[in-house]
């Protein structure tokens, strides 16, 4: 059984919250995202991103055939054709997490930017990716 739980909080910098997020436990799957604080526009391209993702992964008619890869690479098109439609949204971008439970019983993970996962076991948590900065 999964269990999920989200909570975000928008910090002691900023007025607005960037950050977004679904959790579908029916689906087995699960997504953070983070917009790039600074920068124009993060909570719009973390909204679109997430929704993108998710949309391209519960509706796939091929179930698992359509792969992380593909619906990151989706959602960042998207993202960037926004951004340059728009003055206002110039430079916007976000982080991405996304869990997919696979069907034998294990979890998928992609992850873009600086957003992390966790193992939670017997009361502690181990990191299980790596952040991918330019920082």
């Amino acid at each position: 059984m999964i269990e999920a739980f989200g909570l975000s909080d928008p910090g002691c910098v900023r007025a607005n919250n960037e950050d977004y997020f679904i959790s579908d436990t029916g689906r087995g799957l699960f997504i953070l995202a983070d917009g790039m604080g600074g920068a124009n526009a993060g909570e719009y391209a973390s909204r679109l991103s997430s929704e993108l993702i998710y949309q391209s992964l519960s509706t796939s008619s091929n179930g698992l055939a359509y792969s992380l890869k593909e619906a990151f690479l989706q959602a960042n098109s998207a993202v960037r054709k926004a951004a340059q439609g728009n003055p206002s949204l110039e430079g916007m971008g976000t982080t991405l997490l996304v869990a997919r439970a696979l069907p034998d019983g294990q979890i998928e993970i992609g992850t873009v930017g600086d957003s992390r996962a966790y193992f939670s076991s017997h009361h502690s948590l181990r990191q299980i990716t790596e952040d991918q900065t330019r920082v």
